[in-house]
């Protein structure tokens, strides 16, 4: 009987402690794999792309390639697109000779991460970095987490807050992006966001409104 007692209890604890790992399991996304021939082709209409380079058999791939999953929907949310491309001939077109590695591609032109890819902050932050969301012309987008750690890393940034279906908001966007190189040459990092519970945050009542942040606002 007290055999039969032990292997139940044990028994109990392993479920309980199998439950309790996939309640606090991060969800994660799937990386859309690539060939070389669709990635060139994503180049040519992504403006905002994240290639994830890696081989097969590679273990440090596969961990890799679990951190970026747990971090897609905030990539995604971020307005950059992320996939995976296991092609060496279109690895080496790109200037990529180790694996794994990260690249962010923005209106066709790379940046290549140098840091611990498995560090799903450090992967955010490359990706959330003023140079990723310095598209010429444009005020991009960012959501809240985004947008701390833009505040904490910058002197000044100008959030416009916006509504997406409002048509002054749409005008004063349009007259922003018109100044955007202005603002970049007076360092001056401009974003946009339409998240309307963050901008009730910073007491806008109203939209569109235009705020800058510095560091102090944190």
């Amino acid at each position: 009987m007290v055999r039969m007692v032990a292997a139940a209890a044990s028994t109990s604890t392993l479920l309980l402690a199998a439950l309790a790992a996939l309640a606090t399991a991060a969800p994660g996304v799937e990386v859309e794999d690539l060939t070389g021939k669709q990635l060139e082709a994503a180049l040519d209409t992504e403006d905002s792309l994240a290639i994830y380079w890696y081989s097969k058999n590679c273990k440090t791939c596969d961990r890799v390639l679990g951190v970026l999953e747990r971090v897609g929907q905030e990539v995604s949310e971020n307005g950059i697109t992320l996939v995976r491309v296991n092609d060496k001939k279109s690895a080496k077109t790109h200037n990529i000779r180790n694996f794994p590695a990260l690249s962010l591609f923005l209106n066709g032109e790379p940046t290549h991460f140098e840091g611990d890819l498995t560090s799903a902050s450090a992967v955010l932050d490359f990706l959330a970095s003023p140079e990723a969301l310095d598209l010429p012309g444009q005020i991009e987008d960012v959501s809240a987490s985004q947008l701390e750690t833009l505040v904490e890393s910058q002197d000044y940034v100008a959030v416009f807050f916006y509504d997406a279906a409002d048509q002054s908001s749409t005008d004063c966007l349009a007259a922003l992006e018109s100044i955007d190189d202005d603002l970049d040459e007076k360092n001056i990092l401009a974003v946009k966001m339409s998240d309307t519970t963050e901008a009730k945050k910073l007491w806008c009542q109203e939209l569109p409104q235009y705020h800058c942040l510095c560091q102090e606002d944190s």
